[in-house]
């Protein structure tokens, strides 16, 4: 399980500094934003959590991310640590949710070479599928993918 060892706020924003793998380590590694879960409710100097279930989470997020992707985003941060604080808009900036032709036009169109492009061209919709999966996995994390209207849809790391 990960350790916040230092959490840094700039307008709002929070920004993990470093994080540990395990107390018994000492390697260290940048992850960017913070995460959601406890959500701080502050009046002063007092501050008081409330711990978010899946359904506090979809209420919050509806606006951002469909019902799928609210319970991928939450289980795959769930994962990671049960004691995050809640920040909507770091999730929001973290987390794309795209179908596989947008993640095409957007990132991998721009990346790959013409080979590979016309290879994915010609390819069935499966192939494209397991394309993009392959070249999200190989670029950032890949929280997971779910199918709506004939065409996956992934949940990934902004990159």
């Amino acid at each position: 399980m990960w350790k916040i060892l230092k959490c840094l706020t700039i307008s709002k924003v929070s920004f993990i500094i470093k994080v540990s793998k395990t107390k018994a380590t000492e390697k260290t590694k940048n992850i960017g934003l913070c995460f959601p879960f406890k959500k701080a409710i502050t009046k002063g100097n007092e501050k008081m959590r409330k711990t978010m279930s899946i359904y506090d989470f979809r209420d919050e997020m509806e606006d951002d991310f469909s019902y799928e992707a609210c319970e991928i985003i939450f289980d795959a941060l769930e994962d990671l640590d049960e004691d995050l604080e809640f920040d909507r808009v770091a999730v929001r900036c973290e987390y794309n949710e795209s179908t596989t032709s947008e993640i095409f036009e957007d990132y991998a169109k721009h990346t790959w070479d013409e080979d590979f492009i016309q290879e994915y061209e010609n390819a069935e919709q499966d192939e494209k599928d397991d394309m993009i999966e392959a070249f999200l996995e190989n670029e950032t994390w890949l929280l997971g993918s779910f199918e709506e209207d004939s065409e996956r849809v992934f949940i990934y790391q902004a990159f």
